[in-house]
């Protein structure tokens, strides 16, 4: 650590005259932020730290004014004491060290002016491989399928590591497989698996080997029959329209994977493809077919193995719905009209006859060139009876 504190002075020196040297100083007394640094314990190695071991670090500080309170950091977080953690003096005790004790560590040290931080010291803890997944993979493929297994092994990122595979099943002991991989990046394994016979169904598993150790439980795959799914069944019309239908299917064996399905209408007459629709169920409803009388549907399964054979059927949609006009009450409305001429022609006549006497009774006539009369005879002006419509 450099040394701040001291005496500063300045010295003058004539060399021909004897006992002619002057000197004047200070004493200087510089106060500062502690200056921190942190170190591996002796007998300590770097490179070595395994998990399951012990390694102490040592934070040296020097100070002006002298510090007052000392702390740890881990990847930024402040280190406490606990189970495994041991906080002496100004040392860092680490007790059975798990991986997650890898990262950056720093001392910080505080007096009055402020915080002094050491320069991180890095730590990898280095382990044997662990398969990062705790359940077997589930892999399905037909017979005659080249499977890409690929083995996920957490372990140091920069430590080679080295896999063994291994094929067990209910007719087979276990057999060590001929693939033998190295991958220095990812931690990741890759091996292709072909499935040829029914007995090459069962479980792969595989172990990565580092300088710590051998993987203690392997990663597991498990290997199932898988196929393209088989055809719906029973499928049904259960509603239709001049430009809809409801259709209902039964599913068929899904063939060891998830299915979805696949429905098609054509138009019969010119084939052209009116709908293509997916589902998760065998159960569609479709829309908007007016303009086609005949339509052929097609109704398939589906996984990521393929597609099932079709079950097709055809159907006739329902005609349009004729829109009739109003043409009664039309008649109606022009007869009455025809009617109320002829009357009224009638009435005027003998209007003319009358009048001489409707003079001489004083009795006034009110609206005789209007169709009341034809109201008196009828109370409802949209009904004319047949008979009088023919007797005018």
């Amino acid at each position: 650590m450099m040394m701040l504190d001291g005496f500063l002075s300045c010295r003058a020196i004539q060399p021909r005259l004897p006992h002619s040297i002057h000197e004047d100083g200070w004493k200087l007394e510089i106060q500062h932020l502690p200056v921190v640094k942190l170190e591996l314990g002796a007998n300590l190695d770097a490179d070595k730290m395994i998990e399951g071991s012990d390694v102490y670090l040592d934070c040296m500080v020097r100070a002006n004014p002298w510090h007052s309170h000392v702390y740890f950091t881990h990847n930024g977080a402040i280190i406490k004491p606990g189970p495994g953690v041991v906080l002496a003096n100004q040392s860092l005790v680490l007790q059975r060290m798990s991986r997650k004790a890898t990262g950056g560590y720093v001392c910080v040290a505080r007096n009055s002016l402020g915080e002094g931080y050491s320069d991180p010291l890095v730590l990898e803890v280095k382990y044997p491989p662990t398969c990062k997944s705790h359940q077997a993979t589930i892999i399905r493929a037909a017979r005659g399928e080249v499977v890409h297994i690929m083995c996920e092994i957490d372990a140091n990122s920069m430590e080679p590591m080295t896999y063994q595979w291994w094929f067990n099943s209910s007719t087979q002991t276990k057999l060590e497989l001929n693939a033998f991989s190295t991958n220095s990046q990812n931690n990741l394994g890759r091996y292709l698996y072909t499935v040829n016979t029914s007995s090459d169904y069962g479980w792969v598993q595989c172990t990565g080997t580092n300088s710590v150790g051998r993987q203690n439980t392997p990663c597991l795959f498990h290997i199932l029959p898988a196929e393209k799914p088989s055809s719906v069944k029973n499928c049904e019309i259960t509603n239709m329209t001049y430009n809809s239908l409801t259709l209902g299917c039964s599913r068929g064996h899904d063939g060891g994977m998830k299915q979805s399905f696949l429905l098609q209408v054509y138009d019969i007459s010119t084939g052209i493809l009116l709908r293509n629709i997916t589902s998760e169920e065998p159960q569609f409803i479709v829309w908007g077919l007016s303009g086609s009388t005949a339509v052929g549907i097609s109704v398939r399964a589906f996984n990521k193995k393929g597609l099932s054979e079709p079950f097709t059927l055809t159907s006739n949609l329902l005609t349009h719905p004729q829109r009739h006009t109003a043409n009664v009450p039309v008649r109606v409305s022009i007869s009455a009209v025809i009617f109320c001429w002829k009357y009224c022609n009638k009435d005027d006549k003998n209007d003319k006859t009358n009048r001489k006497q409707d003079e001489i009774s004083n009795i006034p006539l009110t609206g005789t060139n209007e169709c009341e009369s034809v109201d008196s005879l009828d109370k409802n002006p949209d009904i004319i009876p047949i008979e009088r419509l023919a007797a005018s």
